[in-house]
């Protein structure tokens, strides 16, 4: 039960979400259901995955958090915040609140739900098209465009994984963070207009915006609502391409570092020292992020020592998804100096008022651990990918890695479930026997070891293996989403997935995303307000 004393009010969370101060608003529902309707500046990070994400998306245990969901304050809701307050006041979490009152007590003091994903980041999309005036391009125009002069460039700013899934014929990847790093040297004539897209319409216009504001002489445009809007005009789509613009060599390097400190300089993007860094983090009362905003091959290879991976372009589309901490201080790195000034740049102008750009620092090249929850399983109930085809023989297979993954493929048999309430999903199907835990994120399947291993009478195994291994391990894949013990409600499904709903769903998002900034207009603690009221058309 939640006491009187764990409880907020609406109006004191909307007078917190005004004031200058940090905080974060934590949703803990699975994003699918998260995305049916939401607080604007709610995290989502789900009970099945909160102790392994919540120290990376809420560094500092003195952060006040406000747990909150729906609104419906339902015995189910009410169980899942306070197991959910339970959990983090283990971990050290020093403040945890949770939202009282409903939906309609949350809307009389301002507070309005949304729905989707990204939220505040695709409203700043739409604020900036409204206040730049983002230069566009229709489907139908671009088709005509390139039938006379194939030659123009189109450019996918999402990353390499989505553009395989999905891509105009003939276009190439270079995902927006790299924007300004790789693409000038493909643009030697400068009266060679250049066509940004990605699946909507965020990316499209940070992309196309990103190469204005950073000097590009060539016309730019956005491709208006992406390659969903490509497909509702009746034009086909490419699936599987990995055409992807190189990095710069010595001299386009030399180029985009040049422009990219002209951009800076112009903007007064703060520059700072390792030493700097380390005083700012060391401070007790304030958060501060280290984000290495490099390509991750890059990171693979080399990393700043204590930097997440957030490539820049999606720290700007997913900004919630990384940063848990509203009002908190964001350090970015990038060895060039080009992809940390985009994302500085744009973080700045959607109101976090503290980015900085570091320098230089210390890169280490060690592996990463692959599990920090590795000692949950005792040595006897782990599997390696060579024995586990072997020692899982007559067990049953439990797959808890993301819906979307499990779809494109998964061990023969393999059921998909989440973790939260897994013990009581499995007594409810009637499964005995053995188990086999597996799941793309090793530290999932040992969470979930630990909550059920010592309840089940039989043997609980869990796989160690790089999820790369897990085809050679057991076999040819499955594909598909029939063996299920969960809803695929883990995760949003854009509308182009299998499980996403095809082209009514495409009509109902790019709708969606063109009222985010209406909807958003007068939300508290959301400063980008137009000078004149927004009337969108319909």
């Amino acid at each position: 039960m939640i006491s009187t004393a764990e409880l907020i009010s609406p109006k004191d969370l909307v007078a917190d979400l005004e004031r200058e101060r940090e905080l974060c608003l934590l949703d803990v529902r699975d994003q699918g259901v998260y995305a049916r309707g939401h607080l604007f500046f709610a995290r989502c990070l789900s009970l099945s995955q909160l102790e392994a994400g919540i120290e990376r998306l809420v560094p500092r245990k003195g952060t006040p958090i406000v747990l909150c969901d729906d609104g419906r304050q339902d015995a189910t809701s009410l169980n899942r915040m306070a197991s959910a307050r339970a959990v983090l006041m283990s971990l050290g979490y020093e403040t945890v609140r949770c939202l009282d009152g409903s939906a309609a007590e949350w809307e009389r003091h301002g507070l309005k739900l949304f729905e989707g994903i990204y939220v505040p980041s695709k409203a700043f999309g739409e604020y900036i098209e409204h206040v730049d005036e983002t230069p566009s391009i229709s489907p139908e125009e671009l088709h005509a465009l390139r039938s006379d002069n194939p030659g123009i460039p189109v450019v996918d700013c999402r990353p390499l994984e989505e553009f395989r899934r999905m891509s105009l014929p003939g276009a190439v990847n270079c995902p927006g963070g790299e924007l300004i790093y790789r693409l000038p040297a493909l643009l030697e004539a400068p009266e060679l207009p250049v066509v940004i897209n990605c699946a909507g319409r965020t990316r499209s216009i940070i992309g196309a915006q990103t190469l204005i504001a950073s000097g590009i002489p060539n016309p730019v445009y956005a491709l208006r609502n992406g390659t969903m809007g490509w497909e509702l005009a009746g034009f086909s789509v490419e699936h599987g391409k990995s055409l992807e613009v190189e990095r710069p060599d010595a001299a386009a390097m030399q180029g985009a570092r040049a422009m990219a400190g002209t951009w800076r300089s112009a903007e007064k993007i703060p520059v700072i020292s390792w030493d700097k860094y380390l005083e700012m983090e060391s401070a007790d009362d304030r958060t501060t992020y280290l984000f290495d905003v490099r390509d991750p091959k890059e990171f693979a290879e080399a990393r700043l020592t204590g930097a997440r991976n957030a490539p820049a372009g999606q720290l700007v589309q997913c900004t919630d998804t990384y940063i848990g901490t509203l009002r908190s201080r964001i350090v970015l790195f990038d060895d060039a100096g080009v992809r940390n000034t985009m994302a500085a740049y744009w973080l700045r102008r959607s109101g976090w008022r503290e980015v900085f750009v570091l320098d230089e620092g210390p890169m280490e090249t060690t592996p990463q651990g692959i599990c920090r929850f590795a000692h949950l399983v005792p040595p006897e109930a782990r599997l390696a990918a060579e024995t586990a085809r072997a020692r899982s023989e007559g067990a049953t297979l439990l797959d808890l890695s993301p819906s979307g993954v499990f779809l494109q493929g998964h061990a023969p048999g393999a059921l998909f479930t989440l973790r939260e309430g897994l013990l009581e999903r499995l007594l409810g199907a009637g499964i005995r026997g053995p188990l086999v835990i597996m799941a793309r994120d090793p530290d999932i399947a040992c969470l979930a070891y630990r909550d059920i291993a010592s309840n089940w009478p039989d043997d609980v195994m869990v796989l160690f293996a790089d999820h790369g291994e897990w085809p050679a391990a057991f076999g040819d894949f499955e594909s598909g989403f029939v063996n299920s013990l969960s809803p695929p409600q883990d995760m949003w499904h854009t509308p182009s997935s299998p499980l996403g709903g095809g082209k009514p769903a495409m009509v109902e998002y790019l709708n969606w995303e063109v009222d985010l900034l209406y909807r958003a207009e007068n939300e508290p603690g959301w400063a980008l307000r137009p000078q004149q009221s927004v009337q969108l058309p319909r």
